[in-house]
């Protein structure tokens, strides 16, 4: 179960594969739609956004922290970090609504390169079951941010491998823990089935195709998030003296 586990967290991961892997033929575009609507449920916007969200600002305070100059600055000024961080969450959450339909797309890609028209109806009618919808959010709700946050802030600033799939790993085994037996053979079920064993697969890809995405420079959205920190740290400071 663990191997099998491992495979589906790394293919199923919030927002981790939005760099398409390259396909051996062009998918004609009925096979696409199917794989754009397995995209999307997948990583619907209860799931990519709101629930991403709430799993970051659960976390993102502590993850801070672990700088010495910001816990130097909280010491200092109590309340200042969750302040700088509650002034950019509305730009984060924002550019999560505004990257999504980009990253329908760039999963699709990797779905209609690997799956099959059969495997891709048989994996999006599972994630409709109620068992399944739930293991979504639970794997996404089991998503530790904060060793990912940290590799991204030493060094060259890049998240290793290691981190992502020792995260992965345990938000699905996190998420198996939270569910009922008969969800848990539910699952165990889809993923001993053709369909569940080809999403499985595609995990290498992914893994590749994720870590690329998640470590590319975007400067402009780093510019619009920390202006949104330093004008909510100096609202506070000036609120605070």
């Amino acid at each position: 179960m663990r191997p099998l586990l491992l495979a589906f967290a790394l293919a199923l991961a919030p927002a981790l594969a939005p760099v398409p892997a390259v396909a051996a033929e062009v998918p004609d575009s009925a096979h696409r739609q199917k794989a754009l609507a397995l995209a999307q449920t997948v990583q619907s916007q209860e799931i990519a956004v709101d629930s991403s969200m709430s799993v970051i600002d659960g976390q993102m305070v502590d993850a801070m922290m672990a700088d010495p100059d910001v816990k130097k600055l909280e010491a200092a000024h109590p309340g200042a970090v969750r302040a700088m961080w509650e002034g950019a969450k509305p730009v984060m959450r924002q550019q999560l609504v505004t990257s999504l339909p980009d990253l329908w797309q760039h999963l699709a890609d990797v779905y209609a390169a690997h799956l099959t028209d059969a495997q891709i109806d048989a994996t999006t009618a599972f994630f409709r079951t109620p068992t399944g919808h739930k293991f979504l959010l639970q794997m996404n709700r089991r998503v530790d941010v904060r060793p990912m946050v940290a590799d991204a802030t030493v060094g060259e600033g890049k998240i290793r491998q290691q981190t992502y799939e020792s995260g992965a790993t345990a938000a699905a085994v996190g998420a198996i823990g939270d569910m009922t037996d008969a969800e848990r053979a539910e699952i165990a079920r889809f993923l001993t089935t053709d369909a569940g064993k080809a999403l499985g697969a595609t995990a290498p890809d992914v893994t590749r195709t994720g870590l690329e995405w998640m470590n590319r420079t975007d400067t402009a959205a780093q510019a619009r998030v920390g202006a949104a920190m330093k004008a909510a740290l100096d609202r506070f400071l000036a609120q605070h003296r």
